[in-house]
């Protein structure tokens, strides 16, 4: 740090000492008008580039609590029973109650004799061996007689640590310090002194300048207005992340709960509950993960019985409870809606879930083997095609979509079944995923008798269109450079 570096208030400081040998810092704080805390990181910067030795100090202030107080007018509670017994007295500890003393004071101050060996409890009585003279503890609450706060000097200390812990005192610790020149700073001072303090033309305008006026009698620097700063970057949401919790503050905003479940689920949850064939080619190695030789237990056994008999009695052949056991990650969130249905049978229920599904595909710009599903469902007696279709016009105008179609489709376990295929201003029609009504056998698989629709399509296709991404594997980018469209 040169003197061209140096701040008013470090030039102050500088000149200061130059014409006295130290300086505490709590005076110097009052004689250039500004706060002993904000000097001080002054200072520390002025040690830091070796122009000034520091001496820290520090001073601890005494204040009695409410219940310091207290035992300012009536004593302390030891001192108050020894007192009323006398020397070489007893009395029945029953008894203390009687003497103006409530039960907190009688345990403390029985706790204090025998910590000060006043006395000792024999046989339920409390036996006061001595009524001791005035100890330090209270000499020092007795200072506080007509006095707020006290300064604590050093061989006083152990006995106000005691009264601390005993919650009837309080201690602030006041930092302070001595400062003089090294000969670093002393050189710098000199050659500030042949120059003068007071800057011809100053760049800054410090804390000290504003608030003791000096930048009224001061030279400032003509600055360039046009000149562009340097570029900043605050911190901020993922643009992906913040566009699904904007899609989740619209489902949350139209009455919908958000679930979820395990990534790894048993195909019986996957498939099996949702009326898929056990030889379905999607159950296949290319399409689905499977955890090699890793099953679990279905002890769900009315459910399995059930689905085993819609399964046998629909597809004409036997269905494997130990194919169903098989653990997969899931290649669809449909199984959180079946397994939220099955805990939760009691209607109306509006759940949707934003989450990740894993599925065996070459990764390209619009494939990936994890991406986002979004699913909702809508269930209740009476609910119909209709609601559903309602809801999905409703959602998709509010996540930006002028205009939306439904295009009539297949799925295993809805129908009827459409696909939805939405208007984008820019974009034009595009294909946005699939919706239905569940069937009668996915129903009475979870155990539930009214009707449910239910929807589904790729967030990750959503987000792309709101992002303006043309390749899925830019939508979780890290890269700070392409975040911020500088790439």
């Amino acid at each position: 740090m040169s003197s061209f570096e140096l701040s008013q208030i470090q030039k102050k400081i500088l000149e200061f000492l130059l014409e006295n040998k130290e300086a505490r810092i709590s005076q110097l704080a009052k004689d250039l008008k500004v706060t002993q805390e904000g000097l001080f990181s002054v200072i520390e910067a002025l040690k830091n580039s070796g122009f000034l030795d520091l001496r820290e100090t520090e001073e601890r202030f005494l204040k009695l609590t409410e219940e310091g107080k207290l035992y300012l007018k009536q004593g302390l509670p030891e001192r108050r029973i020894v007192n009323l017994i006398g020397s070489c007295g007893e009395l029945d500890v029953s008894s203390l109650y009687k003497l103006g003393l409530s039960k907190e004071e009688v345990a403390i101050g029985l706790k204090w004799i025998k910590e000060k060996n006043w006395g000792y409890i024999q046989k339920g009585k409390l036996i006061v061996s001595k009524v001791p003279e005035v100890g330090e503890d209270e000499k020092i609450i007795q200072l506080f007689h007509g006095a707020e706060v006290i300064k604590e000097s050093e061989d006083i200390k152990k006995v106000t640590d005691v009264l601390v812990r005993r919650n009837l005192l309080t201690i602030e610790v006041k930092k302070d310090g001595i400062v003089q020149l090294t000969e670093k700073g002393k050189e710098e001072a000199q050659k500030l002194e042949k120059i003068g303090f007071e800057p011809q033309e100053i760049k800054v305008i410090s804390s000290y300048d504003m608030l003791s006026g000096e930048w009224k009698k001061k030279k400032i620097k003509k600055y360039n207005l046009e000149a562009k700063p340097k570029k900043y970057y605050g911190g901020s949401l993922h643009p992906y992340y913040s566009f699904e919790e904007k899609i989740r503050e619209i489902l949350v905003g139209m009455g919908f709960e958000e679930s979820d479940g395990p990534f790894i689920e048993p195909e019986f949850w996957v498939f099996d509950v949702l009326f898929q064939r056990q030889n379905h080619p999607a159950r296949e190695l290319f399409d689905t993960y499977r955890l090699k030789n890793l099953k679990t237990s279905l002890n769900f056994t009315e459910n399995v019985k059930v689905v085993k008999e819609l399964h046998e009695k629909t597809y004409g052949e036997p269905w494997s409870e130990d194919v169903a056991s098989r653990l997969v990650l899931r290649g669809q969130t449909t199984c959180v809606s079946a397994r939220f249905l099955f805990e939760r049978k009691k209607p109306p229920i509006k759940m949707f879930v934003i989450s990740d599904v894993f599925r065996s595909d070459v990764i390209d710009a619009t494939h990936h083997i994890q991406f986002k599903q979004i699913e909702g469902i809508m269930g209740d007696y009476g609910v119909t095609f209709r609601h559903l279709l309602g809801i999905l016009d409703e959602f998709y105008k509010k996540v930006g979509f002028a205009e939306i179609k439904f295009v009539p489709s297949y799925f295993p376990f809805t129908e009827p079944s459409v696909e939805i295929v939405a208007k984008h201003e820019k974009l034009g029609w595009i294909e946005m995923g699939g919706a239905g009504m569940f069937r009668p056998e996915v129903l009475k698989a979870v155990g539930v008798d009214f009707q449910v629709a239910a929807w589904g399509l790729g967030f990750d296709r959503l987000a792309m269109i709101a992002l303006g991404i043309d390749d899925i594997r830019k939508l979780r980018t890290i890269d700070l450079l392409e975040l911020r469209g500088e790439s």
